[in-house]
């Protein structure tokens, strides 16, 4: 009898596909855990999976320390945890979200992709705020204010539905756990005993203005609505009990500090290090009030968020934190913040932003300090950010269902290029996309160049959205410049800095009544005449030229040009140069001009050049010639993507390039292997 059910079940398991062999692995693999409420789970997690390298040798939190994370995120390492950090008795954890998978395992999942499509329906009920009034009645603190309020937003004609989706919904709901529970509270801290320089934070970059907190869990609430909000915003050392918090205008943590500063009063503030895994990714998510991180969190991993209350205040701290900061921020007060390496690969200038004074500690006794890195693409802050993308793009679905895919690039520091798809179904329905994304969420102003393309373009693959642009883009009708406005205060170009335009691209399919018919183009052949002209002849040009490489995309010729600029506006002229050259071509000519620093084969670097430097308003080019006797229409462009000077119409200098400084980076690859790293 065992052995016909042995036979059975050899053969179902021959009968399946490889697909069904790794759907079967994934799910047993989700089985082994349902999530962890801190990071010494994940940790553990990670050992099991072979994913983390413990380091004894000495490491030095100032540059060595990031210089490593640094290198592991841009080739696929694993986390690592620094067991001898020089001046600390604390170590340091760092790389956990620097690659995909470990994302994926942050929420208790194999593949985050799949978890976020899994999840969407219930992402629905609150974004659309179905059930979100319920569910936030459920949040209520007291038993009896649950009570009332659930009898508030459970309306009688829908009661049954109303109750059934709060069963569905509620194991995303925090659990608050006692304050004498939680492990963060075995060591308490305060007046002369708070002293930050006991703590290992780190100097990321030589250029940096101090030593950082790159992953703090920074927590307040609106003075007003009393909504909670949890985000990662960077915090430099000042003093041994004051950092100053990197608020950008449009974070949630800079309106609450701004309603309480209108009415002159502090505001309490807790800073936490470490804790679930899944809140820490959170905190990168653009969420709208009253919908919280603590709540998204929970939602997607599939079982709530455990939280306890601060000290010295109403404010919630992850039940499973290392480290807890409790304080003030005052009314009025701020001082300077920076220089610091950011995720576009540039340092951001020095700004002025809010003082956090320290007026308690609590920790474990064996705490544990999370360091992130960010930088030139691609970092451990890029896969984060790749996270928020999935999530916003189940979101976008629902107010706008014909949107099939989002990508935001990769190259473009996973801010400045978004590409798009849809599934068109009206004219003009590409341009409608694009005006809405732009006003989606606060960061989506922020989104210089916006392509949308057809749905059978894969949005991950440039070269197919490339392909798509030359075929479909007529520059003349499809090429959209927006007035300049608001713009990314970190962004290298923008003059003044945080005002700009934006490029929304059209290379969907033209239907009959968008105006223009798309015109027949000549398909380029490799080594037509057209392409050997162009590389024989560039260097008559001059020694501004550096070298040429030429990309031949179905009926379109990219030329990609290194400048060494000797004058201002110079990649204009070398834009009309090769125009002129390929003047009389029926296909479509696109020249961009980098840098001569820039490898004109390395296509993400190019991307990257274009997505930072290009400043829609003054660096792209249409020039106007006639396709047939009937129309006229564009198809090619030019782009000037080199650093700006002064003399180009710039009111502030660009800001340095990120570079780890020489000796640190020669350090690093003597000791690699006494690290540990294979």
């Amino acid at each position: 009898m065992a052995d016909r059910k042995v036979d059975r079940l050899k053969k179902k398991i021959s009968d399946l596909t490889p697909e069904s062999v790794n759907e079967i692995k994934n799910f047993l693999n989700e089985l082994k855990y349902q999530g962890f409420s801190d990071l010494r789970e994940f940790i553990a997690h990670l050992e099991s999976r072979d994913d983390l390298v413990r380091v004894q040798e000495e490491v030095d939190p100032e540059l060595e320390v990031n210089a490593i994370l640094d290198r592991l995120a841009r080739n696929d390492g694993p986390a690592v945890l620094f067991e001898n950090v020089k001046g600390s008795t604390l170590p340091i954890l760092g790389n956990v979200f620097g690659a995909w998978r470990r994302v994926s395992w942050a929420f208790a999942s194999e593949d985050f992709n799949q978890l976020v499509k899994k999840r969407s329906d219930s992402l629905a009920t609150i974004v659309t705020g179905r059930n979100k009034d319920i569910l936030l009645a459920a949040k209520s603190v007291g038993f009896f204010n649950k009570i009332r309020n659930l009898r508030k937003a459970m309306k009688a004609t829908d009661w049954r539905k109303s109750y059934a989706e709060l069963r569905e919904s509620a194991s995303m709901l925090p659990i608050q756990i006692p304050g004498k529970e939680v492990p963060c509270k075995e060591i308490i801290l305060t007046g002369d005993d708070i002293d930050l320089n006991n703590f290992p934070l780190i100097k990321c970059w030589p250029q940096d203005g101090g030593k950082y907190m790159t992953l703090p869990l920074v927590i307040t609430r609106d003075p007003e609505t009393r909504g909670l909000n949890l985000g990662i915003y960077r915090m430099m050392q000042i003093d041994k009990d004051k950092l100053c918090i990197h608020w950008l205008p449009q974070k949630h943590g800079n309106r609450h500090y701004s309603k309480a500063e209108a009415v002159e009063s502090e505001m309490d503030v807790v800073v936490a290090i470490g804790g679930d895994p899944a809140l820490e990714m959170a905190g990168v998510f653009q969420l709208m009030p009253p919908v919280d991180e603590f709540m998204v969190a929970g939602m997607m991993k599939g079982s709530g968020i455990k939280y306890a209350i601060a000290e010295d205040s109403d404010l919630w701290i992850p039940a499973g934190a290392e480290i807890v900061f409790e304080g003030v921020v005052k009314p009025g007060e701020r001082v300077d913040e920076g220089p610091f390496g950011e995720f576009n690969g540039f340092y951001s200038p020095v700004k002025q932003t809010p003082v956090f004074h320290v007026r308690k500690i609590t920790m474990r006794k064996d705490a544990i300090w999370h360091a992130a890195t960010t930088g030139m693409p691609i970092t451990e802050i890029h896969y984060m950010s790749k996270a928020m993308e999935r999530l916003a793009t189940e979101m976008a679905k629902i107010f706008f269902p014909n949107l099939v895919d989002i990508n935001l690039t990769y190259e473009s520091g996973t801010l400045y290029t978004m590409v798009v798809s849809i599934t068109k179904s009206r004219i003009y329905e590409a341009q409608e996309i694009m005006h809405f994304l732009w006003s989606f969420a606060a960061q989506s102003p922020y989104v210089t160049n916006l392509i949308v393309v057809d749905d059978s373009v894969d949005v991950h693959n440039l070269g197919e959205v490339f392909d798509a642009i030359c075929r479909h883009a007529r520059t003349d009708a499809d090429f959209i410049i927006t007035p300049r406005g608001l713009a990314d205060l970190e962004k290298p170009t923008t003059s003044p800095r945080g005002v700009g335009a934006r490029l929304g691209v059209d290379a969907t399919e033209k239907w009959p009544e968008e105006g223009i018919r798309e015109v027949p183009l000549d398909i380029v052949e490799p080594n037509s005449d057209i392409v050997r002209n162009i590389k024989t002849r560039w260097k008559e040009y001059g020694e501004s030229i550096r070298d040429v490489a030429v990309r031949v995309n179905g009926t379109a010729l990219t030329i990609i040009v290194s400048l060494k600029k000797q004058k201002a506006y110079e990649a204009k002229d070398v834009i009309s140069y090769f125009r002129e050259m390929t003047a009389g071509s029926n296909h479509g000519i696109n020249v961009i001009v980098v840098d001569d620093d820039i490898n004109v084969h390395d296509v993400f670097r190019i991307f990257w050049a274009v997505s930072v430097h290009v400043r829609p308003e003054s660096d792209v080019y249409f020039p106007m010639r006639r396709v047939d006797d009937q129309q006229k229409g564009l198809y090619g462009f030019g782009m000037d993507a080199t650093t700006k000077r002064r003399d180009e119409g710039m009111v502030r200098d660009v800001p340095d390039l990120i570079k780890m400084d020489k000796e640190i980076e020669e350090k690093v690859t003597r000791k690699w292997h006494r690290y540990g790293f294979r």
